[in-house]
C-alpha cells in the first residue's frame, strides 16, 4: 500500500468514526447546536447551544431521541455580550448510555497550520432539514484565549462540534461559533487546555478508556498500516493447496492451549518498559506457533506484533521507532536467534537511541537452545540489555489434559483426514503408542500427518522411525507429481532416480533462500553442472516455475522448507544417496560459489544462512539431534573441500554460524587444516568474529590466537601490545575451556606481565592490569597454587580500589566487588576467615550501589552466597543465616522469570541455607529447606546428571533428621523408600 493511499484511508476511517460519535442537540423541537460523546454517557458542546432552562435532548446518527441533562456549564450564565464567554463550554449527562467510547481526546492543542476537520449538523446542506455536514480548517493562531480557525465558512449548528486534528487523528478541541449563528462571524476552537481545566475527570476518564487496541486508537495510530510496514502480510498457500510439510508450517491444525501463552501474555503487559526473553527448546517444540498466536492475541489488544524479518532492516527500525515514539506498543519476535545475532543486536542498539519517550517493547527471541546462545547474547549487548531479560525453556510436547501427547495425536489425526476431505478416517490403533515416543510436538503432528497422508492413498500405515522422514517423502511425492504434469515430456524426474534427483534440487531453494526464481534457475544450473557433469540438464525453469506454486514467498520468491527440522531431514537424505547430491563437493561447491554481482561480504552473508542450515542438519542441536548418519561422512568431505577451496569466505561463515550452536564440534574440527596454514591476514580477520565465551569454537579460537601471538613477535609499539594482552587474556580462557590448566596459566601469567608494563607507561591501563590479575588468580587458585592465587587477588583489589576513586569509578564498581568475593574465597582456603568476612561484606556493598547492568544480579547472588560462607566460618550464625536468606530469596525470584536459567541452582541454594540452620541449631527449618531441595532437584530432568551422588547425600541426611525430629518421624520412611530408587 502506498503512502498516500495509507492516508486516504486513515481519513476515511477517521470520518467514520467521529461522525459516528456526534450528535444533535434540540430543545423541544428547535435544533440548537451539535455535541459530541466523550464517553458512554457524557456528551460535550458549547454553553450557548444548551444556555436557558428548557429540556434538552439528543438525537443520535441512528436517529434515537434520548434525554439530557447539563451537568456542569462554563460559564453558567451569559454575561449579555456579543458572543459567549470563554470557555463556552458545557458537559451533558445522556439519561440512556450508549455504546461506544467516544471520541478519543488529544493531549496538546493545535499547532498553527494544523489541518483540521469538523463534523457536525446544520441545515445548509443540498437536503431539506437538519443534515450530518462537514467543514475543513486549519488552525490560524491564538484569538484572546480561543484558537481562530479558517477556512470552510462556519454555518449554524455546528457550534459545539468535535475538532479533528488530521495529524494526530484525535479531537483536538470543541469548535464554536457566534452565540446568533444566523450571521456569521467565523469560527473558534475552544482549546483542550480549557476541557482539561473545567473537566479534568472527563478528560481523564476519556484517556483510560482508549487503550492500545480500541478502534480510534488503532486507526490515529496507524497500528494496521505500521503492521504491514514492519511484519507484512503473511504468505498464501499454493497454487494447488497445501503441500505435507505446509500442514506441519503453516499452523493449519486448531492451536492447542498451553499455559506458557499465559504467562508470555502477563510478560507482554507487565508494567516494565521493554524486555527482552529468549525462548528456547529443541527444533519442533511449538515454539514458532506458540509466538505465532501470542502475536495474534497481542495486534488484538492494539499492539504491533510479529516476526522480524531480516530485508530492509534500517526502514523497519525506523519504523519501529517512530511507532514506539507515538506510544504504540509492539513485540518484536526475533525466530532461529542464533542466527540473527547482528539483527538483534542492531534492534537493541536503535531502542537504546529512541528518544525521552520510554518505550513499551518486547523482544521475543525464538532458539533451540540458550547455551551458547545466551552467553553470546548477553556479551555482544553488555549494558544495553535490559534489566529484566529472562531466558525460558519450552517443554518440548504439550501436555494436554493429562495424557501427554495421546490427545494430540488423536486431534492432530482427525484435523488433517478433515482437511483432506476424510471426515470419517479412524486412527490406527498404533497411532496412539507411537506417539508417546516422540521427542517433540513436531514429531508428533508429523505421525498423524503421515497416518493421514498414507491410509488416503489406499496403503497400510507402518509407524516410521522417524515421522518428519516419511512426511519428507510425501513431499517429494506431490513434488514429483507436480513436475510430471507439468513436464511430461522430461524423464528426467520420473521414477525412483527421478525422485533423488527432484529431492536434491529441492533442497538449493532451503540451502540458499531469499534468492530470485531467476537466480535460483542459475544456481540450479551451476549446481547440476557441478553434481551431475556429463548428464543431460533437465528443465530448470520448469522446475523452478513448480517450486513457484508449491512453496510461494511473498513477492514472487520461492520459500524454504519449513519447518526446518523437515529441511533437516531432507539434507541428510539428499547427502546420503549419490542419486541426489551427485559429486557431493561439486554440489556443496556450487551452492557456496559466487554469484554474479555478488561481492566478498554478499558471499560471506549467504554462505552464513547455508552453513547454519547444514550444521542443523549435521547435529549441532539439542534434541532432535542424530549421532550418527551416512550423510555425515559425505557431507564432512563436501565441506571440507569447500573450505579449502574458498577459506576467506568459509571460515567466516563457519565462525558466525557454529559459534552460537551446540553440540558443533563436528564442523569446528574440519576447519583445523586450513587455520593452521592460512595466511595471517585471514586470521585476522576472524579473530573479531570469534566467540569470547565457552563454545564449540574453542579449538578453533586457540588455534587463531595462538597463530596470531606467535607472529606478533617482541619488538611492538604501545597499540601492539595492548592487542597483545588482548589476545592473551582470550587465549588464556579458551585453552581452560580445552581443559588445558598449565596453558592457561602461563598464558595469564604472560598477560598479567604486559598489563603491568603498560601501565607504567599510563594509568590508562589500570583497570585492564586489575582484570589480568584477577584472572590470573583464578586460574591459579584452578591450578592448586592457593598462596599465589592470594597474592595477586590482593594485587587485583588494590588496583580496584584506586579506579574506584576516579570520578568514573562506579563502572568498575560491579567487576570489582566480584574481584573482592573471589579474595574473601582465596582467604577462606587460607584460613583468614575474618578478612574474608569483611571483603564479603563490602563486596555486597558494592554490589548494592553499583549501576544496574545485566550481571547485578548474578554477582550480587554470587557475593551474598560467598558472605553466609564467610559468616559460618567465624561463628556469626544468624548473620550466616540472614545472609542465605536473602540470597534463596533472590534465587527464587530469578528463577520465577528465568526458570531456563535459574531454577537447577534453586536446590544448591537451599542446601547451603539448610546447612547454615542446622548449624544454628535450627533443626526444623534446616529440615524443611533441606526436604525441598531434595524434592525440586529430583522433579528437575538431568539435574542428578551433572552432580552425582548429591541428591542420595541429602537424603542420608534427610532420613536421619527425620528420625530426630519429632514432627517429620512419619516422613523416614519415605524418604528410604526415595533413597532405594535414587539413581
Amino acid at each position: 500500500m502506498s503512502a498516500a493511499h495509507e492516508q486516504r484511508s486513515r481519513r476515511v476511517d477517521l470520518a467514520r468514526l467521529a461522525g459516528g460519535q456526534v450528535v444533535q442537540v434540540w430543545s423541544n423541537t428547535e435544533f440548537r447546536g451539535t455535541g459530541f460523546l466523550v464517553s458512554a454517557e457524557t456528551v460535550l458542546s458549547c454553553a450557548h447551544v444548551v444556555v436557558g432552562s428548557v429540556p434538552f435532548h439528543v438525537r443520535t446518527v441512528d436517529g434515537r431521541m434520548i434525554p439530557v441533562e447539563v451537568a456542569r456549564a462554563f460559564p453558567a450564565r451569559h454575561d449579555g455580550g456579543l458572543l459567549y464567554p470563554f470557555p463556552d463550554l458545557a458537559a451533558l449527562r445522556l439519561t440512556e448510555p450508549l455504546d461506544g467510547l467516544g471520541v478519543w481526546l488529544d493531549d496538546a492543542d493545535p499547532a498553527p497550520g494544523d489541518e483540521v476537520v469538523v463534523h457536525g449538523f446544520s441545515a445548509t446542506t443540498p437536503d431539506t432539514g437538519i443534515h450530518p455536514d462537514t467543514l475543513r480548517l486549519s488552525v490560524v493562531g491564538v484569538s484572546g484565549r480561543f484558537l481562530r480557525l479558517q477556512g470552510d465558512q462556519v454555518v449554524g449548528g455546528f457550534s459545539g462540534g468535535p475538532v479533528l486534528n488530521i495529524g494526530t487523528g484525535r479531537i483536538c478541541g470543541v469548535l464554536k461559533a457566534s452565540r446568533e449563528e444566523s450571521g456569521s462571524l467565523g469560527g473558534w476552537l475552544v482549546p483542550l487546555e480549557a476541557v482539561r481545566d473545567c473537566l479534568p475527570r472527563v478528560v481523564e476518564r476519556n484517556a483510560d478508556a482508549h487503550v492500545p487496541g480500541t478502534p480510534w486508537r488503532n486507526v490515529a495510530s496507524g497500528v494496521h498500516a505500521r503492521q504491514v510496514r514492519l511484519f507484512g502480510r503473511g504468505r498464501s498457500a499454493g497454487a494447488d493447496g497445501l503441500t505435507p510439510a505446509q500442514y506441519l508450517s503453516r499452523h493449519v491444525l486448531t492451536f492447542f492451549p498451553r499455559p506458557e501463552l499465559e504467562q508470555l501474555e502477563q510478560w507482554c503487559n507487565s508494567e516494565s518498559d521493554w524486555l527482552l526473553r529468549l525462548l528456547h527448546a529443541p527444533g519442533g517444540s511449538g515454539k514458532t506457533r506458540l509466538a505465532t498466536e501470542l502475536c495474534t492475541r497481542m495486534r488484538r489488544s492494539g499492539w504491533l506484533a510479529g516476526f522480524w524479518n531480516e530485508d530492509k532492516e534500517n526502514d523497519r527500525l525506523e519504523e519501529l521507532n517512530s511507532a514506539l515514539t507515538a506510544r504504540i506498543p509492539a513485540l518484536v519476535v526475533v525466530d532461529y536467534a542464533q542466527a540473527r545475532m547482528d539483527d538483534v543486536v542492531a534492534l537493541t542498539q536503535s531502542v537504546a537511541q529512541c528518544g525521552p519517550v520510554r518505550p513499551r517493547l518486547r523482544v521475543l527471541l525464538l532458539g533451540r537452545s540458550d547455551r551458547p546462545l545466551w552467553h553470546a547474547l548477553t556479551t555482544r549487548l553488555g549494558d544495553l540489555l535490559p534489566p529484566g531479560s529472562a531466558v525460558e525453556s519450552l517443554p518440548r510436547v504439550i501436555d494436554t489434559q493429562g495424557t501427554g501427547g495421546e490427545f494430540s495425536v488423536t486431534a492432530a489425526f482427525t484435523q488433517f483426514a478433515k482437511m483432506r476431505g476424510r471426515p470419517g478416517m479412524i486412527p490406527p490403533g498404533a497411532l496412539l503408542s507411537h506417539a508417546a515416543h516422540q521427542d517433540s510436538l513436531l514429531g508428533i503432528l508429523a505421525l498423524a500427518l503421515d497416518a493421514v497422508l498414507t491410509e488416503e492413498r489406499g496403503g497400510f500405515w507402518q509407524p516410521s522411525d522417524d515421522p518428519l522422514e516419511a512426511v519428507c517423502a510425501h513431499e517429494l511425492r506431490v513434488c514429483q507429481e507436480k513436475l510430471t504434469a507439468h513436464m511430461p515430456g522430461d524423464t528426467e524426474f520420473t521414477g525412483p532416480s527421478g525422485t533423488e534427483r527432484s529431492a536434491g534440487l529441492l533442497l538449493i531453494a532451503t540451502l540458499a533462500p531469499g534468492i530470485s526464481p531467476r537466480k535460483l534457475a542459475a544456481l540450479l544450473g551451476r549446481v547440476h553442472a557441478g553434481a551431475f557433469g556429463g548428464t543431460r540438464t533437465p528443465n530448470l525453469h520448469g522446475f523452478v516455475a513448480c517450486l513457484q506454486e508449491l512453496h510461494p514467498a511473498l513477492g514472487g520468491g520461492i520459500a524454504p522448507l519449513e519447518p526446518d527440522r523437515l529441511a533437516e531431514a531432507l539434507t541428510r537424505r539428499v547427502f546420503a544417496s549419490p542419486e541426489a547430491s551427485g559429486d557431493a563437493d561439486g554440489y556443496l561447491s556450487a551452492v557456496l560459489g559466487a554469484r554474479p554481482g555478488q561481492d566478498d561480504a554478499g558471499r560471506v552473508a549467504a554462505a552464513v544462512e547455508t552453513v547454519e542450515a547444514l550444521a542443523r542438519a549435521r547435529g549441532c542441536t539439542v534434541v532432535g539431534r542424530i549421532d550418527h548418519h551416512d550423510s555425515y561422512p559425505v557431507l564432512d568431505s563436501a565441506l571440507e573441500t569447500a573450505i579449502a577451496s574458498s577459506p576467506a569466505v568459509l571460515l567466516p561463515a563457519l565462525v558466525t554460524s557454529i559459534g552460537v550452536l551446540p553440540n558443533a564440534e563436528p564442523l569446528a574440527r574440519l576447519m583445523v587444516p586450513v587455520l593452521e596454514c592460512c595466511a595471517e591476514s585471514l586470521l585476522e580477520a576472524l579473530e573479531p568474529l570469534l566467540p569470547d565465551y565457552p563454545s564449540s569454537m574453542s579449538a578453533v579460537s586457540e588455534i587463531v590466537l595462538r597463530r596470531l601471538l606467535a607472529a606478533s613477535g617482541s619488538l611492538l609499539d604501545e597499540p601492539a601490545q595492548f592487542r597483545r594482552l588482548r589476545r592473551l587474556s582470550a587465549y588464556g580462557l579458551r585453552v581452560l575451556d580445552l581443559g588445558d590448566v598449565e596453558t592457561a596459566v602461563d598464558a595469564a601469567r604472560t598477560a598479567a606481565a604486559l598489563a603491568g608494563s603498560l601501565v607504567e607507561r599510563s594509568d590508562s591501563y589500570a583497570a585492564d592490569y586489575a582484570a589480568a590479575l584477577s584472572r590470573l588468580s583464578f586460574l591459579l587458585e584452578r591450578s592448586g597454587s592457593e598462596a599465589e592465587a592470594l597474592r595477586y587477588s590482593h594485587q587485583a583489589i588494590d588496583l580496584y580500589d584506586g579506579l574506584l576513586e576516579e570520578p568514573d569509578g562506579r563502572r568498575h564498581t560491579l567487576v570489582a566487588a566480584a574481584a573482592l568475593s573471589r579474595l574473601a574465597e582465596l582467604r577462606i582456603l587460607n584460613g583468614q576467615v575474618h578478612s574474608a568476612t569483611a571483603d564479603a561484606a563490602r563486596s555486597v556493598m558494592l554490589c548494592r550501589t553499583a549501576p544496574p547492568s545485566v550481571r547485578q544480579e548474578d554477582t550480587l547472588l554470587a557475593c551474598l552466597e560467598m558472605l553466609a560462607v564467610c559468616q559460618q566460618r567465624t561463628g556469626a550464625l544468624a548473620d550466616a543465616v540472614a545472609s542465605d536468606e536473602e540470597a534463596i530469596a533472590r534465587l527464587r525470584e530469578l528463577a520465577l522469570h528465568q526458570p531456563g536459567r535459574y531454577l537447577d541452582r534453586l536446590p544448591d541454594g537451599l542446601y547451603r541455607q539448610a546447612s547454615g540452620l542446622l548449624m544454628a541449631n535450627r533443626l526444623r527449618d534446616g529440615y524443611i529447606a533441606l526436604r525441598e531441595a531434595a524434592v525440586l532437584a529430583a522433579s528437575l530432568a538431568g539435574w542428578d546428571d551433572t552432580r552425582p551422588g548429591k541428591r542420595r547425600m541429602w537424603m542420608n541426611a534427610l532420613i536421619k533428621l527425620s528420625g530426630e525430629i519429632a514432627e517429620f518421624v512419619g516422613e523416614q520412611a519415605d524418604w528410604r523408600e526415595r533413597l532405594a530408587a535414587a539413581p
